[in-house]
């Protein structure tokens, strides 16, 4: 999700994990270090995502949600009209009754880089709205595991907490 929001920031969506959007915030550790949580069956599939605050004649990105090789882990793409996809594994960590998922970039070597955490919500069932945690909401958080975690279950309902990505419908299967 590295360059899938990166690219929004600057008029096209691209995540630079490091930035999904203007501010993003960029952990080196997970939420839970191993997949806890199933995979939920409403978010597998292919959505056509627009950005909040995105120009009116920007393209909307393919963003496809599948069953990984590994368990309770999303195999996630990013497509941008006329560039190749971008990969990702994601997982979700549920917290005191909160969903946010673990993002990180994966390459043909495997994942690379920090993780994003990525709260969804599906407005309805072909209607999901994007968010990930803000960089300003962590700020002075120590760089461990558990000081992460810990700020994340204290501060997951505040407003501020989050940064808009994208408003996403489910797409029609391919023929």
């Amino acid at each position: 999700m590295r360059l899938m929001w990166t690219s929004w920031r600057h008029g096209v969506l691209v995540v630079s994990v490091a930035a999904l959007t203007a501010g993003c915030y960029q952990s080196d550790y997970p939420l839970d270090s191993d997949p806890l949580i199933d995979l939920n069956p409403g978010l597998l599939g292919t959505w056509r995502c627009l950005a909040i605050d995105g120009d009116a004649d920007e393209a909307p990105v393919t963003f496809t949600l599948a069953r990984s090789s590994r368990a309770r882990v999303y195999d996630a793409a990013w497509k941008e009209d006329g560039d190749p996809p971008d990969h990702y594994d994601a997982y979700a960590s549920v917290i005191q009754g909160t969903t946010l998922m673990n993002v990180r970039q994966r390459d043909e070597r495997g994942p690379t880089g920090t993780w994003t955490f990525l709260r969804f919500t599906l407005m309805r069932p072909n209607v999901m709205h994007l968010q990930v945690v803000a960089d300003k909401a962590m700020a002075g958080v120590a760089n461990t595991a558990t000081a992460v975690r810990a700020a994340v279950e204290r501060e997951r309902n505040a407003a501020a907490f989050y940064l808009d990505v994208a408003v996403c419908a489910r797409a029609k299967a391919g023929k």
